[in-house]
């Protein structure tokens, strides 16, 4: 029972500093944070790291659990018309791939 008790103790402590990380789950903002990734990520570098799956698998799904924040990016690019036209190249072959991966997240 003492060892339970201190392992207990043990993760409340590790409990109340991991509370202050940030959060990886970016499907609680969607908006804002595809906002920000269109705005500050280049649509080539976008096109790099959506298309690799083992990427894709290991690190977008843990950002992006439930695909919500890779439907608000869908919906970002489709109104490429901000973009210039070098950049509705990539934005169409975004969105194709954006429509593949949310089919593979959602149920």
């Amino acid at each position: 029972p003492d060892v339970w008790d201190e392992i207990l103790t043990h993760f409340q402590k590790w409990k109340s500093k991991v509370q202050d990380l940030i959060e990886t789950n970016l499907d609680i903002n969607p908006e804002a944070v595809s906002k920000e990734i269109v705005n500050k990520v280049r649509l080539n570098k976008m096109y790099k790291l959506l298309s690799d799956d083992d990427l894709f698998d290991n690190v977008v799904r843990v950002l992006s659990p439930r695909g919500i924040l890779l439907s608000a990016l869908k919906s970002k690019l489709e109104r490429i018309s901000t973009y210039q036209a070098k950049d509705i190249k990539y934005a169409r072959k975004l969105i194709s791939i954006l429509e593949e991966k949310i089919r593979r997240i959602s149920p």
